[in-house]
C-alpha cells in the first residue's frame, strides 16, 4: 500500500487517516486500531521501507473490543477516563513491544501531541478538550477578534455568523454542508475558516484539534433577510409539535452579529 491512499487529518503529531474520524469523535479506540508516527508506515513493508521507517513509533490497541456507535460529545468527555490496553513498538530497533494499560484520552493525547510518556497512568492525567459545544458558548467574547478576522479578508462585509465545526461529528457536517450550500445560493456571503487560536478562544490550547470555526461573512445590510435564511437552513421541526424545542435559537447554533 501507498501513502497516496490515505487523507491524514490535520492537527496532529501523529499521521492520522481520516478513517478514524469516528474513533476520535468518540475517544474510543479499540482493538486492533494501529497507528504510526509517520504516513510513511502506510507504504508497502519492504526492504527499502526498512531504511527509511527507522525510529517511526507506532501503537495498536489490544482492548476494549467495542467499535465507537455514536460520535457525540457527551461520548467524547465520557470515554476520555476509559481504560485502554495498548502495545507500542519502534520500527527497526530490536526492544519487545511494550504492553501497558493507559486511558482513551491519553491515546488521543498521544497522537494529538507526539509525546509517547503521556500513555504512563503514573504521570498527571491529561485535561479533558473542550468541544464544539464548548466554543459555542465562547463566541461571544470572541467577537472582536472574529470582527478582525472578518473586516481584514472580507472589507465590504457588513455582518457575519460564525458556527463551531467538527471534522468528527456527523451532525455538524450536515448542517455545515447545508449552510455552505444554502447561503451562497441564496446570498452574497463568503466563508472563512479560522483556528481556535486565532480566535482567541480562552484555554485554546485545549480545544480539540477537529474543531474549528467557520464564519460566514455577508455583504448585505438586510439582516431580516439573513437571519430569515439562517433559520430556514438550520431549524428543524421537532417530532413533538407541542414541545418548547420548537422555539427557534439561533444562538443555540452559532454567531450571528453586525462588524
Amino acid at each position: 500500500m501507498t501513502t497516496e491512499h490515505y487523507q491524514y487529518l490535520d492537527g496532529f503529531k501523529w499521521a492520522v487517516p481520516i478513517a478514524f474520524l469516528d474513533a476520535l469523535g468518540a475517544c474510543q479506540f479499540s482493538r486492533g486500531d494501529t497507528l504510526y508516527s509517520s504516513s510513511i508506515a502506510y507504504q508497502e513493508w519492504n526492504d527499502e521501507f526498512y531504511k527509511k521507517a527507522k525510529g517511526t513509533h507506532a501503537l495498536k490497541v489490544l482492548s476494549p473490543e467495542v467499535k465507537p456507535v455514536s460520535t457525540s460529545g457527551n461520548l467524547f468527555q465520557l470515554n476520555w477516563d476509559e481504560k485502554a490496553e495498548v502495545e507500542t513498538y519502534t520500527i527497526g530497533e530490536a526492544d519487545s513491544p511494550k504492553r501497558q494499560v493507559t486511558t482513551q484520552g491519553r491515546i488521543y493525547c498521544l497522537i494529538w501531541r507526539g509525546d509517547l510518556s503521556i500513555l504512563n497512568v503514573n504521570t498527571p492525567p491529561p485535561e479533558k478538550l473542550q468541544m464544539a459545544a464548548d466554543i459555542l458558548k465562547s463566541l461571544d467574547s470572541c467577537h472582536s477578534t472574529i470582527r478582525q478576522h472578518v473586516l481584514e479578508k472580507v472589507p465590504r462585509a457588513m455582518s457575519y455568523f460564525a458556527f463551531p465545526h467538527d471534522l468528527c461529528s456527523e451532525l455538524l457536517n450536515n448542517k455545515y454542508k447545508n449552510l455552505v450550500s444554502g447561503l451562497h445560493s441564496t446570498l452574497d456571503a463568503t466563508m472563512l475558516s479560522l483556528t481556535p487560536d486565532e480566535i482567541s478562544v480562552p484555554d485554546s490550547c485545549r480545544v480539540a484539534p477537529t474543531i474549528t470555526l467557520r464564519v460566514f461573512a455577508f455583504g448585505t445590510e438586510n439582516e431580516d433577510s439573513i437571519s430569515a435564511t439562517l433559520k430556514a437552513i438550520l431549524y428543524r421541526e421537532p417530532a413533538n409539535k407541542e414541545s418548547s424545542a420548537g422555539k427557534f435559537r439561533l444562538a443555540a447554533h452559532g454567531l450571528f452579529s453586525r462588524v
